[in-house]
């Protein structure tokens, strides 16, 4: 009873994880492929591409990175608290960054990349490539991702059950696309276009205050678990 309660408390920071990891110009691009031809086939293989990708970069990171920590940790016990202080003074520093972005370029918006824009218009496996080389990108600078890994890593789980948890992050980072597909295909064929162009017009509105508040709240939660932590170390 115990290890099931330890894997629930994993899986559910995990989805919480995966909910903080907000991704703007993902959910942003889901209204361009919505709106084009063979919108099903086009949406399915860009979050499935990210899907994947996400699976595989995070398997790699948890069961490298992760496992790493885990054995450094238990040499170096100071290693996870100065970790955690580091990580949370890091996205500090991105969400004050997002802020003067904000600030400095108000009616801008969160813009997709036009590289990526222009690749939605080609074939599907484009498609799918587009999806993965944005988790990739993204994952790779995503101090939440990192964290999220490295905790996976530190419960020395099977491969099967640790990949379980990298699916449940997965999922959780990607709710929102699968939610904007969803609600997609459940609106009347005659409002789907005027309600991705409203969609399109919040996401440019808000999606990065999202991703501030996101990378804030984790902040504060590393932070308060680090700081006192490694108080002990000095």
């Amino acid at each position: 009873m115990r290890i099931l309660i330890g894997m629930s408390h994993v899986f559910l920071i995990m989805a919480g994880l995966g909910l903080a990891a907000v991704d703007p110009i993902g959910i942003a691009l889901m209204p361009l492929l919505l709106m084009q031809k063979q919108p099903l086939q086009r949406s399915l293989a860009f979050l499935g591409g990210s899907l994947l990708a996400l699976m595989v970069m995070g398997v790699a990171f948890a069961w490298g990175l992760g496992l790493f920590v885990l054995h450094a940790e238990q040499s170096h016990p100071w290693l996870v608290p100065y970790s955690q202080v580091a990580a949370g003074t890091v996205l500090l520093a991105v969400a004050t960054g997002m802020v003067i972005h904000r600030r400095r370029h108000s009616q801008a918006g969160m813009q997709p990349p036009q590289l990526l824009v222009d690749q939605l218009r080609l074939k599907v496996w484009h498609i799918a490539t587009a999806g993965a080389a944005l988790v990739v990108a993204q994952s790779i600078a995503d101090v939440v991702f990192v964290v999220a890994m490295v905790h996976v890593g530190q419960q020395h789980w099977p491969l099967w059950l640790m990949a379980s948890a990298v699916l449940v992050y997965s999922l959780a980072a990607l709710v929102l696309q699968i939610a904007v597909v969803g609600v997609y295909y459940w609106l009347p064929a005659v409002q789907r276009g005027r309600a991705m162009e409203k969609l399109r017009r919040f996401v440019d509105a808000y999606a990065e205050l999202a991703a501030i508040c996101a990378s804030s709240i984790i902040a504060i939660v590393l932070l308060a678990y680090g700081l006192p932590a490694s108080l002990h170390y000095l």
